[in-house]
């Protein structure tokens, strides 16, 4: 008789456990972030290549074009933009994400801070602006890679 209740706690236990849901706008959060840093990964070519123009630029031996001092000024910009969109990043709480490995690519582990007093209304919205400022970097890049 005794094991009755003991089996019936268990039970409850599992039930209750597995039956747990993630949250749907924390689901969308980490929705938002997998995407940010999939935009990061194809922003980091075009930065590169913004770097090696810059660098370039830098070292000619005459005196810049009003053109060529505004890109040196844009890209010298959204790098501390970038650098600083990468501070502010913060991953979702309780979600793990995909690394992406590639040959000869160096692929940090840290990604972001970690802020889980965030409520998931709130961890929404810094993701959607976290999403939408990769996305603007990337085509401010794009744009200033145009001839």
């Amino acid at each position: 008789m005794r094991i009755l209740p003991i089996c019936f706690l268990w039970l409850a236990a599992v039930a209750c456990s597995s039956g747990e849901k993630a949250n749907p706008l924390l689901e969308e959060a980490a929705s938002l972030y997998e995407q940010a840093l999939s935009e990061e990964e194809a922003l980091q070519p075009l930065l590169n290549s913004l770097e090696q123009q810059y660098n370039r630029l830098s070292v000619q031996g005459r005196a810049l074009t009003s053109a060529e001092q505004s890109f040196l000024e844009n890209v010298s910009t959204l790098q501390v933009r970038y650098a600083q969109w990468r501070e502010d990043r913060i991953e979702v709480p309780g979600f793990g994400h995909a690394h992406h490995h590639h040959d000869g690519h160096e692929h940090e582990h840290t990604h972001g801070k970690k802020m889980p007093e965030a409520t998931p209304e709130h961890m929404l919205n810094i993701q959607r602006e976290s999403l939408e400022g990769v996305l603007a970097m990337k085509a401010e890049a794009e744009a200033l890679l145009k001839p």
